[in-house]
Protein backbone atom coordinates (compact mmCIF):
# COMPACT_ATOMS: atom_id res chain seq x y z
CA UNK A 1 0.00 0.00 0.00
CA UNK A 2 1.64 3.45 -1.03
CA UNK A 3 1.49 6.40 0.63
CA UNK A 4 -1.77 8.21 -0.64
CA UNK A 5 -4.21 4.64 -0.53
CA UNK A 6 -3.22 4.63 3.45
CA UNK A 7 -4.13 8.16 3.38
CA UNK A 8 -7.78 7.77 1.66
CA UNK A 9 -8.50 4.81 4.09
CA UNK A 10 -7.28 6.86 6.91
CA UNK A 11 -9.20 9.75 6.44
CA UNK A 12 -12.44 8.14 6.16
CA UNK A 13 -11.68 6.84 10.32
CA UNK A 14 -11.17 10.73 10.57
CA UNK A 15 -14.42 11.72 8.61
CA UNK A 16 -16.68 9.14 10.67
CA UNK A 17 -14.89 9.67 13.91
CA UNK A 18 -17.82 10.26 15.91
CA UNK A 19 -15.58 11.39 19.09
CA UNK A 20 -13.48 13.60 20.75
CA UNK A 21 -10.52 14.57 17.99
CA UNK A 22 -7.23 15.67 19.86
CA UNK A 23 -4.69 17.85 17.77
CA UNK A 24 -1.32 17.45 18.93
CA UNK A 25 1.68 19.70 17.39
CA UNK A 26 4.84 21.41 16.98
CA UNK A 27 5.87 24.86 17.12
CA UNK A 28 8.15 25.67 14.82
CA UNK A 29 7.35 27.24 11.34
CA UNK A 30 6.04 23.65 9.49
CA UNK A 31 4.41 22.52 13.10
CA UNK A 32 2.36 26.03 13.14
CA UNK A 33 1.40 25.51 9.25
CA UNK A 34 0.64 22.00 9.65
CA UNK A 35 -1.24 22.50 12.97
CA UNK A 36 -3.09 25.51 11.02
CA UNK A 37 -4.11 23.25 8.16
CA UNK A 38 -5.08 20.36 10.36
CA UNK A 39 -7.70 22.36 12.60
CA UNK A 40 -9.01 24.56 9.42
CA UNK A 41 -10.21 21.05 8.08
CA UNK A 42 -11.19 19.64 10.92
CA UNK A 43 -13.11 22.39 11.70
CA UNK A 44 -14.35 21.89 7.86
CA UNK A 45 -15.51 18.40 8.90
CA UNK A 46 -17.94 19.94 11.90
CA UNK A 47 -15.65 18.86 14.56
CA UNK A 48 -14.14 21.44 17.32
CA UNK A 49 -10.37 19.55 17.61
CA UNK A 50 -9.06 20.09 21.27
CA UNK A 51 -5.40 21.64 20.80
CA UNK A 52 -1.90 21.49 21.94
CA UNK A 53 1.25 22.72 20.70
CA UNK A 54 4.47 20.84 22.33
CA UNK A 55 8.31 21.31 21.55
CA UNK A 56 9.27 17.45 22.27
CA UNK A 57 7.47 14.29 23.12
CA UNK A 58 8.20 14.79 26.47
CA UNK A 59 6.86 11.54 28.16
CA UNK A 60 5.01 13.04 30.98
CA UNK A 61 3.53 15.33 29.26
CA UNK A 62 2.06 12.87 26.30
CA UNK A 63 1.15 9.92 29.01
CA UNK A 64 -1.06 13.39 30.68
CA UNK A 65 -2.70 14.44 27.11
CA UNK A 66 -3.83 10.94 26.08
CA UNK A 67 -4.87 10.10 29.99
CA UNK A 68 -7.26 13.02 30.19
CA UNK A 69 -9.06 12.30 26.59
CA UNK A 70 -9.17 8.62 26.78
CA UNK A 71 -10.66 7.34 23.61
CA UNK A 72 -10.37 10.01 21.70
CA UNK A 73 -9.10 10.10 17.74
CA UNK A 74 -5.11 12.20 18.29
CA UNK A 75 -3.89 13.63 15.27
CA UNK A 76 0.27 14.30 15.36
CA UNK A 77 1.41 17.06 12.82
CA UNK A 78 5.32 17.33 12.30
CA UNK A 79 5.74 15.89 15.74
CA UNK A 80 5.55 12.06 17.29
CA UNK A 81 6.31 9.93 14.39
CA UNK A 82 10.12 9.50 16.44
CA UNK A 83 8.06 7.99 19.76
CA UNK A 84 6.18 5.34 18.52
CA UNK A 85 7.22 3.07 21.72
CA UNK A 86 5.87 6.06 23.98
CA UNK A 87 2.24 6.43 21.75
CA UNK A 88 1.88 2.73 21.75
CA UNK A 89 2.30 2.61 25.46
CA UNK A 90 0.07 5.27 26.34
CA UNK A 91 -2.58 5.14 23.96
CA UNK A 92 -6.48 4.41 24.76
CA UNK A 93 -7.77 5.53 21.55
CA UNK A 94 -6.82 5.93 17.67
CA UNK A 95 -3.46 7.98 16.87
CA UNK A 96 -2.99 9.30 13.36
CA UNK A 97 0.42 10.57 12.50
CA UNK A 98 1.49 12.94 10.02
CA UNK A 99 5.03 13.69 10.68
CA UNK A 100 8.62 13.22 8.78
CA UNK A 101 11.55 12.96 11.01
CA UNK A 102 13.17 9.08 11.47
CA UNK A 103 10.51 7.02 12.53
CA UNK A 104 9.84 3.10 12.65
CA UNK A 105 5.98 1.32 11.87
CA UNK A 106 4.08 0.68 14.75
CA UNK A 107 2.84 -2.46 16.01
CA UNK A 108 -0.97 -2.05 16.72
CA UNK A 109 -3.57 -1.41 14.23
CA UNK A 110 -4.59 1.69 16.41
CA UNK A 111 -1.53 3.65 15.72
CA UNK A 112 -1.23 4.66 11.89
CA UNK A 113 1.88 6.23 10.90
CA UNK A 114 1.78 8.52 8.07
CA UNK A 115 5.74 9.24 8.19
CA UNK A 116 7.38 9.59 4.45
CA UNK A 117 10.37 7.17 5.69
CA UNK A 118 8.04 3.91 5.93
CA UNK A 119 6.80 4.23 2.34
CA UNK A 120 10.56 4.91 0.57
CA UNK A 121 11.07 8.19 1.03
CA UNK A 122 13.44 10.29 2.93
CA UNK A 123 11.10 12.74 5.61
CA UNK A 124 14.38 14.87 5.50
CA UNK A 125 14.13 15.67 1.86
CA UNK A 126 11.35 14.44 0.64
CA UNK A 127 8.22 16.01 2.86
CA UNK A 128 7.66 18.37 5.45
CA UNK A 129 4.75 18.32 8.03
CA UNK A 130 2.72 20.91 5.95
CA UNK A 131 3.24 19.09 2.72
CA UNK A 132 1.94 15.90 4.51
CA UNK A 133 -1.42 17.53 6.54
CA UNK A 134 -1.86 19.14 3.16
CA UNK A 135 -2.22 16.29 1.07
CA UNK A 136 -3.87 14.28 4.01
CA UNK A 137 -7.00 16.70 4.25
CA UNK A 138 -6.52 18.25 1.04
CA UNK A 139 -10.21 18.29 0.03
CA UNK A 140 -11.12 20.30 3.10
CA UNK A 141 -8.43 22.85 2.42
CA UNK A 142 -9.30 26.27 0.91
CA UNK A 143 -7.37 26.70 -2.02
CA UNK A 144 -5.16 29.64 -1.14
CA UNK A 145 -3.74 27.68 2.00
CA UNK A 146 -1.98 25.65 -0.40
CA UNK A 147 0.69 27.97 0.66
CA UNK A 148 1.39 26.92 3.95
CA UNK A 149 2.86 24.18 2.39
CA UNK A 150 5.39 25.87 0.68
CA UNK A 151 6.21 27.78 3.73
CA UNK A 152 6.73 23.90 5.41
CA UNK A 153 8.94 22.70 3.56
CA UNK A 154 11.74 25.72 3.86
CA UNK A 155 13.16 23.87 6.21
CA UNK A 156 14.19 21.13 3.91
CA UNK A 157 17.10 22.08 2.27
CA UNK A 158 17.82 22.03 -1.82
CA UNK A 159 15.09 22.44 -4.11
CA UNK A 160 11.53 20.75 -3.58
CA UNK A 161 11.44 16.96 -4.22
CA UNK A 162 9.24 14.31 -3.70
CA UNK A 163 6.04 15.23 -1.88
CA UNK A 164 6.96 18.42 -2.11
CA UNK A 165 7.40 18.91 -5.51
CA UNK A 166 4.32 17.58 -5.86
CA UNK A 167 2.64 20.37 -4.11
CA UNK A 168 4.88 22.89 -5.80
CA UNK A 169 3.57 21.80 -9.06
CA UNK A 170 -0.14 21.67 -7.90
CA UNK A 171 0.79 25.65 -6.41
CA UNK A 172 1.43 26.16 -10.04
CA UNK A 173 3.41 29.64 -9.71
CA UNK A 174 7.20 30.01 -8.37
CA UNK A 175 7.17 28.74 -5.27
CA UNK A 176 10.32 31.58 -4.68
CA UNK A 177 8.23 34.97 -4.89
CA UNK A 178 5.76 36.42 -2.41
CA UNK A 179 2.47 34.39 -1.74
CA UNK A 180 -0.33 36.43 -2.33
CA UNK A 181 -1.95 36.10 1.44
CA UNK A 182 1.05 36.75 2.83
CA UNK A 183 3.07 39.99 0.67
CA UNK A 184 5.97 37.87 1.64
CA UNK A 185 8.41 34.95 0.04
CA UNK A 186 7.93 31.79 2.06
CA UNK A 187 11.43 31.89 3.91
CA UNK A 188 10.07 34.93 5.26
CA UNK A 189 6.91 33.80 6.09
CA UNK A 190 8.16 30.43 7.69
CA UNK A 191 11.08 32.93 9.84
CA UNK A 192 8.14 34.75 11.06
CA UNK A 193 6.24 32.07 11.95
CA UNK A 194 9.81 30.50 13.22
CA UNK A 195 9.42 33.45 15.98
CA UNK A 196 6.16 33.55 17.04
CA UNK A 197 6.35 30.05 17.72
CA UNK A 198 9.71 29.12 19.11
CA UNK A 199 11.01 33.08 20.28
CA UNK A 200 7.37 33.81 21.42
CA UNK A 201 6.55 30.06 22.72
CA UNK A 202 5.62 31.33 26.37
CA UNK A 203 4.35 34.38 25.25
CA UNK A 204 1.04 33.75 23.39
CA UNK A 205 3.19 33.49 20.61
CA UNK A 206 1.79 30.31 19.40
CA UNK A 207 -2.27 32.04 19.16
CA UNK A 208 -0.47 34.40 17.06
CA UNK A 209 1.13 32.02 14.54
CA UNK A 210 -1.72 30.54 14.19
CA UNK A 211 -3.52 33.81 13.14
CA UNK A 212 -0.99 34.78 11.23
CA UNK A 213 -0.84 31.43 9.38
CA UNK A 214 -4.94 30.87 8.56
CA UNK A 215 -5.82 34.95 8.22
CA UNK A 216 -1.97 36.43 7.77
CA UNK A 217 -0.37 39.68 8.62
CA UNK A 218 -1.85 42.72 11.22
CA UNK A 219 0.23 45.13 13.17
CA UNK A 220 -0.25 43.49 15.96
CA UNK A 221 1.44 40.44 14.84
CA UNK A 222 4.18 42.29 13.00
CA UNK A 223 4.73 44.16 16.12
CA UNK A 224 5.24 41.07 18.11
CA UNK A 225 7.63 39.26 15.61
CA UNK A 226 9.90 42.52 16.05
CA UNK A 227 10.07 42.44 19.51
CA UNK A 228 10.77 38.66 20.15
CA UNK A 229 12.85 38.71 17.64
CA UNK A 230 14.73 42.03 19.08
CA UNK A 231 15.05 40.38 22.56
CA UNK A 232 16.42 36.75 21.04
CA UNK A 233 19.08 38.71 18.84
CA UNK A 234 20.37 40.62 22.50
CA UNK A 235 20.69 37.22 24.08
CA UNK A 236 22.47 35.87 20.82
CA UNK A 237 25.04 38.58 20.99
CA UNK A 238 25.96 38.51 24.80
CA UNK A 239 26.20 34.84 24.06
CA UNK A 240 28.83 35.34 21.25
CA UNK A 241 30.81 37.93 23.07
CA UNK A 242 31.60 35.03 25.99
CA UNK A 243 30.76 31.98 24.26
CA UNK A 244 33.52 28.96 24.77
CA UNK A 245 33.45 26.03 22.99
CA UNK A 246 34.76 22.41 24.90
CA UNK A 247 35.98 20.12 22.46
CA UNK A 248 36.35 16.56 22.53
CA UNK A 249 37.86 14.17 19.41
CA UNK A 250 34.36 14.00 17.55
CA UNK A 251 32.35 16.79 19.05
CA UNK A 252 32.44 20.33 20.16
CA UNK A 253 29.67 21.51 22.75
CA UNK A 254 28.93 24.10 24.69
CA UNK A 255 25.78 24.56 27.92
CA UNK A 256 23.69 28.30 26.91
CA UNK A 257 21.79 27.53 30.47
CA UNK A 258 19.67 30.13 30.99
CA UNK A 259 20.07 32.70 28.57
CA UNK A 260 17.32 31.75 26.37
CA UNK A 261 14.97 31.67 29.54
CA UNK A 262 11.69 32.54 28.23
CA UNK A 263 11.84 31.83 25.32
CA UNK A 264 11.11 28.29 23.41
CA UNK A 265 13.50 25.74 23.17
CA UNK A 266 14.11 26.01 19.34
CA UNK A 267 16.13 28.65 19.84
CA UNK A 268 19.11 26.90 20.79
CA UNK A 269 18.85 24.91 17.51
CA UNK A 270 18.77 28.15 15.69
CA UNK A 271 21.97 29.79 17.51
CA UNK A 272 23.75 26.09 16.76
CA UNK A 273 22.63 26.57 12.68
CA UNK A 274 24.17 29.67 13.11
CA UNK A 275 27.68 28.97 14.39
CA UNK A 276 27.43 26.05 12.18
CA UNK A 277 27.59 28.79 9.43
CA UNK A 278 30.44 30.37 11.07
CA UNK A 279 32.81 27.07 10.30
CA UNK A 280 33.31 26.25 14.34
CA UNK A 281 35.26 23.67 14.47
CA UNK A 282 33.89 22.24 10.89
CA UNK A 283 35.37 18.48 11.11
CA UNK A 284 33.41 18.12 14.65
CA UNK A 285 29.74 17.68 15.28
CA UNK A 286 28.14 20.44 17.30
CA UNK A 287 26.25 20.03 20.60
CA UNK A 288 24.34 23.17 21.82
CA UNK A 289 22.71 23.04 25.12
CA UNK A 290 20.35 25.05 27.26
CA UNK A 291 17.58 24.51 30.41
CA UNK A 292 13.95 24.11 29.53
CA UNK A 293 11.45 25.50 31.28
CA UNK A 294 8.63 23.72 33.02
CA UNK A 295 5.49 25.03 32.05
CA UNK A 296 3.62 23.84 28.34
CA UNK A 297 1.87 27.30 27.16
CA UNK A 298 -2.07 26.47 27.16
CA UNK A 299 -4.30 26.42 24.16
CA UNK A 300 -7.24 24.91 24.70
CA UNK A 301 -6.73 21.70 26.21
CA UNK A 302 -5.71 21.04 30.01
CA UNK A 303 -3.37 22.36 32.02
CA UNK A 304 0.46 20.85 30.97
CA UNK A 305 3.85 21.48 33.56
CA UNK A 306 6.80 19.46 33.55
CA UNK A 307 7.78 17.96 37.02
CA UNK A 308 11.22 16.88 36.16
CA UNK A 309 14.38 19.04 35.24
CA UNK A 310 16.01 18.67 31.92
CA UNK A 311 18.20 20.51 29.48
CA UNK A 312 17.40 20.63 25.27
CA UNK A 313 20.31 19.61 23.28
CA UNK A 314 20.18 20.57 19.46
CA UNK A 315 22.87 18.73 17.04
CA UNK A 316 23.79 20.24 13.90
CA UNK A 317 26.44 18.60 11.38
CA UNK A 318 28.95 21.28 9.34
CA UNK A 319 30.38 20.34 5.89
CA UNK A 320 33.16 17.65 7.11
CA UNK A 321 30.40 15.66 9.42
CA UNK A 322 27.85 15.74 6.65
CA UNK A 323 30.74 14.21 4.46
CA UNK A 324 31.01 11.52 7.08
CA UNK A 325 27.67 10.56 7.61
CA UNK A 326 26.51 10.71 3.67
CA UNK A 327 29.37 8.23 3.12
CA UNK A 328 28.21 5.97 5.76
CA UNK A 329 31.21 6.09 8.16
CA UNK A 330 29.37 7.58 11.01
CA UNK A 331 25.71 7.17 12.06
CA UNK A 332 23.31 10.32 11.19
CA UNK A 333 22.77 12.99 14.28
CA UNK A 334 19.22 11.55 14.38
CA UNK A 335 20.33 7.82 14.43
CA UNK A 336 23.32 9.05 16.94
CA UNK A 337 21.57 11.48 19.58
CA UNK A 338 18.50 9.14 19.82
CA UNK A 339 20.32 6.13 21.54
CA UNK A 340 22.66 8.64 23.03
CA UNK A 341 19.73 10.80 24.86
CA UNK A 342 17.81 7.09 25.61
CA UNK A 343 20.94 5.54 27.44
CA UNK A 344 20.75 8.41 29.62
CA UNK A 345 16.87 8.54 29.86
CA UNK A 346 16.20 11.03 27.83
CA UNK A 347 14.90 10.70 23.87
CA UNK A 348 15.67 12.69 20.71
CA UNK A 349 14.33 12.61 17.39
CA UNK A 350 15.75 14.46 13.71
CA UNK A 351 17.40 14.13 10.57
CA UNK A 352 20.85 13.27 9.49
CA UNK A 353 22.16 16.72 9.75
CA UNK A 354 20.30 18.17 12.38
CA UNK A 355 18.71 16.56 15.17
CA UNK A 356 17.94 17.73 18.90
CA UNK A 357 16.73 15.69 22.03
CA UNK A 358 16.32 16.28 26.23
CA UNK A 359 17.90 14.77 28.79
CA UNK A 360 17.92 15.41 32.71
CA UNK A 361 19.87 18.43 33.24
CA UNK A 362 23.29 17.57 34.49
CA UNK A 363 23.75 14.95 31.91
CA UNK A 364 25.10 16.88 29.71
CA UNK A 365 28.73 16.11 30.04
CA UNK A 366 27.93 12.11 30.12
CA UNK A 367 25.61 12.96 26.51
CA UNK A 368 28.87 13.77 25.00
CA UNK A 369 30.55 10.88 26.03
CA UNK A 370 28.24 8.46 25.00
CA UNK A 371 28.34 10.24 21.61
CA UNK A 372 31.93 9.71 21.63
CA UNK A 373 31.47 6.00 22.91
CA UNK A 374 29.28 5.41 20.34
CA UNK A 375 31.83 6.79 17.55
CA UNK A 376 34.60 5.04 19.18
CA UNK A 377 36.72 8.04 20.18
CA UNK A 378 38.54 8.75 23.42
CA UNK A 379 35.91 9.25 26.54
CA UNK A 380 37.40 11.83 28.08
CA UNK A 381 40.18 13.85 25.98
CA UNK A 382 39.39 17.11 25.61
CA UNK A 383 36.59 16.83 28.38
CA UNK A 384 38.29 19.67 30.83
CA UNK A 385 39.89 21.71 27.98
CA UNK A 386 38.62 24.97 26.80
CA UNK A 387 38.95 26.44 23.27
CA UNK A 388 37.87 30.12 22.14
Amino acid sequence: MDWFDLASKTREIVKNWGGKVVLIFHNDADGLASGTLAKISLEAMGKEPTMYCIEKMYPEIVEKIHGHHGNALFIYADIGSGEIELLERVNQGRVIILDHHKTKPPTTEKIINLDPELFGMNGGEDACGATLTYLFFKEYIPREHIDLALVGMQEIPGEPRGLNELVVKEYGKDPKKKLDRFGKIPKSVSRDLTILGSVGYYQEGVRLGLELAENGYTKNIKDKIKEFEDRRKAVVRELLYSLKLKETKNVQWFDAGDAFKGMGTKTIGTFCSFLVHKNIAPNKILLGFMNVERKIPKLNGVELELIGNYSKVSARAPDLVKARITGGEIPGLGQLLAKACSDLGGFADGHDFAASGIIPRGKQEALVLEIERELGGEEQKGLSGWIS
